[in-house]
């Protein structure tokens, strides 16, 4: 090969070595750049997803505080608290316990359905229900035992005093707001959002 062909070969090699490298180093760049700005993106969609749940969470507390308030849910609240005033805490464990498997074992007397889901606290709750029903699947209130005191329908259970929730928003008696992820529930077809408020 003649020393004309061999430099022409190595101008060409050198050419297109310095090409490649350019267009590795444009890639390298660009790919980084992009993936720079989908990060981007992608955060201030994160953001802004955040802020709507914030909103719709807020939303979710102000209707449950609303509810809250009404005279027929603190008139219903203080009656239930009433009824078992008087008990000690073995009375209660029994009377929770005979309560829980009548109600699981569909042998609750239809007065107790009846009162829980036919009071003026109830029915109250239904209209709250009916009026955001896309957002909503139950309401339901317990007294200071965790023992429900009135709903919108038949829950699965009606004691909830040992849920990690109802713990939560009772607070010792203190009251809280206590929110988290229900996830799938059976009785509304639906994952689920807890809001739990004291009343």
């Amino acid at each position: 090969m003649s020393l004309k062909y061999k430099f022409a070969l190595t101008v060409f090699l050198t050419g297109l070595t310095a090409v490649l490298f350019a267009y590795l180093l444009y890639f390298s760049v660009n790919k980084s750049k992009t993936l720079q700005e989908a990060n981007e993106n992608l955060l201030l969609k994160t953001e802004d997803i955040a802020a709507h749940l914030i909103t719709e969470i807020k939303s979710d507390i102000n209707i449950a505080d609303t509810a809250a308030l009404a005279n027929s849910v603190r008139n219903e609240l203080l009656k239930s608290n009433n009824r078992y005033k008087d008990k000690n805490k073995d009375e209660l464990k029994e009377i929770k316990s005979r309560i829980e498997n009548n109600w699981k074992n569909n042998e609750s007397t239809d007065e107790l359905l009846s009162n829980i889901t036919g009071s003026p606290a109830a029915e109250y709750l239904k209209k709250i229900k009916h009026t955001f029903e896309k957002d909503i699947g139950e309401i339901f209130l317990t007294d200071k035992y965790g023992i429900t005191a009135a709903s919108t329908g038949k829950l699965t259970t009606l004691t909830h005093s040992e849920k990690y929730w109802w713990k939560n928003s009772y607070n010792n008696g203190k009251g809280r707001y206590f929110i988290d992820d229900r996830g799938f529930d059976e009785s509304v077809s639906g994952y689920v959002l807890g809001v739990t408020v004291p009343v």
